[in-house]
């Protein structure tokens, strides 16, 4: 699949970066100290865009996983840039009976494992922070009840925890659609590195900012579906019941 041209690229980012720094054009004459400001600045300007100081959750950060579980395993580790479970299950195949893991809190599991009630396969799930000594970022793993009599394999959500840019990872999160925005809260990074505080550049990221969370609010689905009961739903046993019920807002059909 191919970049599109639009994209911005870890290149692009560190020139314009280093141009509004008032560096050399060519980012091969910069001394270590600038280089180092430069990526300094990225960094902020890379946080600050997928941690935005608005209230809302980047949907292009939510991505699809496959969790395989083994018999007698309760306890397994999710991804290195695991953030948090983007739905409130976690899917089997759909040839399955009973098709999900319903997400619950961490303590109920702990409760439901004091009983013995052996394996199979697991109905609910927990996630839970990993202790850490400091030599790794924080780090999560999920637990299941009842733990697993056989091979599952599970599908999910999980909000990813960007990687920052180099010379292998040259295109941030978000892709050509965010790239005006990623680079202008680069360059408000760079505007409070300089004046130590915020100007123009920082509002026009703000302004950036409200166009992008409106092009990020259209990837969520037109229709979510009828309201029911999550548990009987996904049971293939159910039939749901049906009704010709019609939802207004303010008195209007939307």
């Amino acid at each position: 699949m191919s970049e599109s041209t639009l994209s911005l690229s870890y290149v692009e980012l560190r020139r314009r970066v280093g141009r509004y720094l008032g560096y050399d054009r060519n980012p091969a004459q910069w001394t270590t100290a600038e280089s180092q400001d430069v990526t300094d600045v990225i960094l902020s300007g890379l946080r600050q865009f997928y941690a935005p100081p608005v209230e809302h959750d980047w949907r292009f950060l939510k991505v699809n996983a496959e969790l395989d579980l083994v018999a007698g395993q309760g306890d397994y580790d999710l991804p290195d840039d695991y953030g948090s479970l983007g739905s409130e299950f976690l899917t089997y195949p759909s040839n399955t009976q009973s098709i999900f893991v319903q997400v619950t809190d961490e303590p109920k599991i702990r409760i439901l494992r004091q009983s013995p009630t052996g394996t199979r396969r697991p109905e609910l799930a927990a996630v839970r922070p990993k202790i850490t000594d400091g030599s790794t970022g924080q780090r999560f793993e999920i637990l299941f009840w009842p733990v697993p009599d056989a091979v599952y394999t599970l599908t999910y959500v999980y909000e990813a925890l960007p990687y920052s840019l180099s010379d292998n990872r040259i295109y941030p999160y978000g892709g050509e659609a965010h790239a005006e925005t990623i680079l202008q809260s680069c360059l408000a990074a760079a505007e409070l590195h300089i004046r130590e505080e915020k100007g123009p550049q920082w509002q026009t990221f703000m302004e950036r900012l409200q166009a992008s969370i409106h092009k990020d609010k259209q990837l969520a689905p037109r229709n979510h579906g009828q309201a029911r009961n999550t548990r009987n739903y996904f049971r293939s046993d159910v039939e749901p019941t049906r009704g010709s019920y019609i939802v207004t807002v303010n008195g209007e059909m939307p």
